[in-house]
């Protein structure tokens, strides 16, 4: 029974989720939404950046705490439960400068083997 509640109330929450989504997408002029897609993107927050370093930080001593401290099985799976949380919040946080990492990082060997993808921002 539980499953089926959770489960009806992911699928509302996504569905009011789209509908939401759709109805700003739809109310934008195509030419404002062309020049909106072309335009620089910004840096993230500093508060989303502080608050994805701190569960960064959180999610790494949750894990050294777990490797060094001998503690029972049932406070290390409750304090791995914390540890993915503390690291996927960050991942979450972090996700736009993770990606300019990966792309910065995987540009380098695509420009070595085909000679594309420099100067950056050539278009």
């Amino acid at each position: 029974m539980v499953v089926l509640i959770a489960a009806g109330t992911g699928i509302l929450v996504a569905e009011l989720a789209g509908y939401v989504s759709a109805r700003r997408v739809s109310r934008i002029r195509p030419a404002a939404a062309l020049h909106e897609a072309s335009a620089e993107r910004r840096l993230i927050h500093p508060v989303r950046l502080m608050l994805g370093l701190c569960a960064l930080g959180g999610g790494i001593t949750l894990g050294i705490l777990m490797v060094k401290v001998s503690f029972s099985v049932q406070l290390v799976l409750t304090f791995a439960i914390g540890t993915v949380l503390l690291f996927l919040t960050a991942i979450a946080l972090l996700g736009p400068l993770l990606a300019v990492a990966a792309e910065l990082l995987l540009r380098v060997p695509v420009l070595l083997l085909t000679g594309v993808g420099w100067p950056p921002d050539a278009r």
